[in-house]
């Protein structure tokens, strides 16, 4: 073996090992991310202070919680727009469970 093919072939195995280290650390931090996201939406569909069903303030707006899912929130807010014929609308909000810890909810009694 020459020097050049030896360099080659060391060149090689460490490109080889960088990519693979590259790719470890990427799927390590995704991962860290999805197991994140998880435990907080698993913390919040286990409490039991808020029930689907219930009606509450989400950000000062009266909303029901329609689901509680390890990913989303599905709230639905009664009255998010208020047209001329003061009809009641609704809207339809998602919130990601990592995130449900940033926005204001309060329980209506």
């Amino acid at each position: 073996m020459n020097e050049e093919t030896t360099q080659q072939v060391i060149s090689s195995l460490l490109t080889t090992d960088l990519v693979t280290l590259s790719i470890m650390l990427i799927m390590t931090m995704l991962g860290k991310t999805l197991a994140t996201k998880i435990a907080a939406g698993i913390m919040f569909k286990m409490n039991p202070l808020f029930k689907e069903g219930e009606r509450v303030y989400v950000d000062r707006e009266e909303a029901i919680i329609i689901n509680k899912g390890f990913f989303t929130t599905q709230f639905e807010i009664i009255n998010a727009f208020k047209g001329d014929n003061d009809k009641e609308q609704r809207l339809w909000r998602y919130v990601p469970s990592d995130k449900i810890d940033t926005i204001k909810l309060s329980k209506i009694k």
